[in-house]
């Protein structure tokens, strides 16, 4: 090697007798390391490997990860349900399983869940939403000015919502009533056949606006809910298709935060705080994106 490379001094190119030009071996090196990583890269996709991890903990003793878009229902377990549950995401490149869900629609993910209720009063309350682990820790006057808007536009939007940014009692939530967050919801007599679980949304049994508040919950029918969204793309980490605002990074809500996609039920005639001592989780997915990992 010269002694200019020892110094770190780049080398320059080179013809030789015959016109032929020599890159640096630095260059080269380069650019069969930017080959490699495209290669692994493609890998990646080509696995369908994404930038976010998707954890079931309503069952502390055996949280496991779910596997986005599998090509079959997954298992799930613990003291108030039994049963399965399926996670469809909107990708890019698009996954080709799914593409027909998503193809011509905005919505950006959907969650489906089937089973039956271990440990519950027909005339609980069952609420369905998105939570934090923690307050939300507003350290911009945009962070604040933007989730104020958007909890004004979800009132809106929704009935009987209720949300918090979090305080010493609460974590940061915003949850509904299943019967208002769920897009679909079937409830299968003993002995009956459930909906299938796969690329199809479940059949409409009773439209949102017609259902009324359930008050026969029981062990023995099958339940089967699923809920979609277009607001938020949780591939890309980001807040999509506020009216009037722009696409955001969800950590500009959440800091360091994953996001948690629960489900739990209520005592009858609860008001007030939804406190993790009165709750008894039925699903809770938590939603880990590799970005949140830099910022610790």
């Amino acid at each position: 090697m010269p002694a200019d490379d020892k110094r770190g001094v780049p080398q320059k190119e080179r013809k030789d007798s015959s016109g032929r030009v020599h890159k640096p071996e630095r260059t080269r090196r380069l650019s069969e390391a930017a080959k490699q990583d495209l290669a692994v890269l493609g890998k990646r996709m080509s696995m369908g490997k994404l930038p976010l991890r998707i954890t079931e903990r309503s069952n502390p003793a055996k949280e496991h990860e779910i596997r986005p878009n599998s090509r079959s229902p997954v298992f799930v377990e613990n003291g108030n349900c039994i049963g399965h549950t399926l996670f469809k995401l909107r990708t890019n490149p698009p996954d080709a399983h799914y593409q027909p869900y998503f193809e011509g629609r905005k919505r950006m993910f959907e969650v489906m869940v089937q089973g039956h209720l271990l440990n519950i009063s027909p005339d609980d309350q069952v609420y369905m939403g998105i939570m934090g682990d923690k307050p939300l820790a507003m350290n911009s006057w945009l962070g604040s000015w933007t989730s104020s808007a958007m909890i004004a536009f979800i009132k809106l939007k929704v009935k009987d919502v209720h949300v918090t940014l979090g305080n010493e009692h609460e974590a940061a939530h915003l949850m509904m009533p299943v019967f208002s967050c769920a897009d679909r919801f079937v409830i299968t007599s003993e002995g009956d056949d459930p909906p299938e679980m796969g690329v199809p949304m479940f059949p409409e049994q009773v439209a949102k606006n017609e259902r009324k508040d359930y008050r026969d919950w029981n062990t023995k029918d099958t339940y089967s809910l699923s809920m979609h969204g277009m607001y938020v793309d949780f591939v890309k980490w980001k807040v999509v298709n506020i009216p009037g605002l722009p696409d955001m990074c969800l950590s500009t809500f959440l800091g360091d935060m994953p996001l948690n996609i629960v489900a739990y039920a209520l005592p009858r005639g609860h008001t007030g705080p939804h406190l993790e001592k009165d709750k008894r989780y039925i699903v809770s997915f938590k939603l880990e994106h590799e970005s949140i990992h830099s910022m610790l």
